[in-house]
């Protein structure tokens, strides 16, 4: 088995804003943010949540919320970790649209195990399945178009995972269109993912996974767009790093990062876990926990509290504690994917 090249040391609703402008504001707040920072940089408190939501959006949370085909994250890649038995499956194509499904066993060059793995690949040309409840099968909707893989490996320690989205090799992104009509409203995601994740879980069901993953997206609701843009977790250089445990109750991330949409663009960034975050699933809420982020402009933190707030400090020193409710996905509570 290769070495697992990373552990935590304890052991992936829409776009709205409800979260930002409340709270307890200290520091010189209301001082501009320094010559040639961009809009959702480390420069400023509200920088900084942005940047928070982006890498809490895909932390995988034992909790499934309202509107969960929304979570185009949690379908495409992000992680697979927590998600591989239904990436295993094969979508139907029930409604319309063709696959073609091969299987083939290869090295695929896993961190987490030297065994050839047998990899089922997908190519899907405009599938369309059912995605309803039981009792309205045909009022949601989801489609893919392009490839998909996915692949296990038993290990004496654990299971070997991976899943890619898009062909790397003509970087031809997986598109996923998601549809559904809820209370009347009708709501709709599109995006374009390409990328691959590993991961391994042990018999604890700790998890260990890493990602190189770019996503472009739209959000729509009743026709109208309310998030729009484009991320990526990891590069070429070194994977986005994710571990929990505890029965998915503490998180630890670490790597490279990037968000952009027509209002920021504020650069690539880091972010590393000072203090494994602790999530109560009870409340929905992070209740402990340190995220240090640095980018061109400096350093960073986001620090969890007991009472479910979260205190932001920017590359300037100034802090401020808001409400933060848990994410589904990168784009909700995150004004820089407003359009």
């Amino acid at each position: 088995m290769r070495s697992r090249p990373w552990v935590a040391s304890a052991t992936l609703l829409l776009a709205a804003c409800g979260d930002g402008g409340s709270g307890n504001e200290t520091g010189a707040a209301s001082s501009p943010p320094p010559a040639g920072s961009a809009p959702g940089s480390l420069a400023t408190t509200a920088g900084v949540s942005a940047n928070l939501a982006v890498v809490a959006g895909e932390i995988p949370l034992a909790v499934v919320r309202p509107l969960d085909f929304t979570r185009v994250a949690r379908q495409s890649l992000a992680p697979p970790s927590f998600r591989y038995a239904s990436l295993a499956a094969v979508m139907s194509c029930g409604a319309s649209g063709t696959r073609d499904v091969s299987q083939t066993t290869r090295d695929v060059n896993s961190p987490y195990t030297d065994a050839a793995m047998a990899v089922t690949r997908t190519v899907y040309a405009r599938c369309v399945e059912f995605a309803g409840p039981p009792q309205d099968p045909t009022g949601a909707t989801r489609e893919l178009h392009g490839v998909e893989e996915f692949a296990e490996a038993v290990t004496p320690d654990g299971t070997a995972l991976y899943v890619a989205v898009g062909d790397a090799q003509a970087q031809q992104p997986l598109e996923r269109r998601q549809r559904a009509t809820v209370g009347g409203v009708g709501h709709e995601e599109e995006s374009l993912a390409l990328g691959r994740a590993d991961a391994f879980v042990d018999d604890r069901f700790d998890v260990d996974a890493q990602l190189r993953l770019n996503r472009t997206f739209v959000v729509s609701v009743d026709r109208e767009t309310v998030a729009t843009g484009s991320y990526r977790l990891g590069s070429d250089a070194g994977p986005f790093r994710l571990a929990s445990s505890n029965a998915r109750t503490a998180f630890a991330i670490d790597g490279e990062f990037q968000f952009q949409s027509g209002q920021c663009n504020p650069g690539p960034a880091q972010v590393a876990t000072t203090r494994d975050l602790e999530y109560d699933p009870v409340r929905n809420r992070f209740v402990g926990g340190l995220l240090t982020f640095t980018s061109a402009f400096g350093t960073a933190t986001a620090e969890f509290n007991a009472d479910g707030t979260v205190t932001l400090m920017d590359t300037q020193g100034r802090t401020i504690t808001v409400d933060w409710r848990a994410r589904v996905g990168p784009w909700e509570g995150n004004p820089c994917f407003e359009p």
